[in-house]
């Protein structure tokens, strides 16, 4: 059997029931990446679709061999769709953007400068230096109080944990690959305290954001969100800071 290839870039896109945003996500991010790298490939990861979703993606790979497919038939969660497509491609770098890409994608370049500094793992920021920023108020406010528990609980630095536009090295991903346990949203926090515990080298740069989905946030899939994260927090403390469960 002839080795799996290997690539200088892979660009993991996590998806669900994301008809309106995909078709627009494949053209801006391959108008970035052609041409600036000898092998790349656009890895569209879907957790079980019933809208349009994957034929579009799968019409595109047919045109297109740069864009890769890997579907489940199951409802999966991102954080198992974005684990699972590091684990099935070899690369140099992997690029992790969502599909609604409200992070302007033309500053994925600003990852690669950081990156080559010799950073492990290069974080976009909405919350440090001169980001510009278009947030519901209400949403602002509970996603920073968030990232404070974290600094307080990890005793860490990082602005922001759950911004999806981030670019991991191969130390980060083998980590990713190996020591990664969090199935859903937890995972994007996840994945930076592996790396800090791990001892490898993080940075954020600032990006501008600009919601694209929904401006309003409904109390019920507040208080849901909360919920979510705050248990969350506690299963990454009791992991992370006691050993239970690493």
């Amino acid at each position: 059997m002839a080795p799996a290839k290997k690539y200088e870039l892979a660009v993991i896109v996590p998806t669900r029931n994301e008809e309106e945003y995909v078709g627009e996500m494949l053209l801006r991010i391959r108008s970035q990446v052609a041409g600036k790298f000898a092998s790349y490939v656009i890895v569209v990861t879907d957790g079980g679709s019933t809208d349009g979703t994957k034929r579009i993606v799968k019409d595109a790979a047919e045109r297109d061999g740069h864009i890769m497919f890997i579907g489940h038939k199951v409802h999966t969660l991102r954080g198992y769709d974005a684990r699972d497509a590091i684990r099935k491609v070899d690369a140099r770098l992997y690029f992790y953007v969502d599909v609604d890409l409200a992070p302007s994608i033309g500053h994925f370049k600003d990852l690669l400068v950081a990156q080559k500094k010799g950073y492990n793992a290069v974080l976009g920021s909405r919350y440090v230096g001169s980001s510009a920023l278009e947030r519901p108020p209400l949403r602002l406010f509970v996603s920073k109080a968030y990232n404070r528990l974290l600094n307080l609980f990890f005793r860490e630095s990082i602005t922001d944990h759950q911004c999806g536009f981030r670019l991991f090295d191969e130390r980060a991903a083998e980590i990713i690959r190996t020591e990664s346990r969090e199935a859903h949203w937890m995972w994007d926090t996840e994945v930076i305290l592996l790396a800090l515990r791990g001892g490898l080298s993080v940075c954020e740069v600032p990006i501008p954001w600009r919601e694209r989905r929904s401006k309003r946030t409904p109390l019920r899939r507040l208080v849901g969100d909360i919920w979510l994260h705050g248990t969350g927090i506690l299963r990454l403390f009791v992991r992370f800071s006691l050993g239970i469960g690493s």
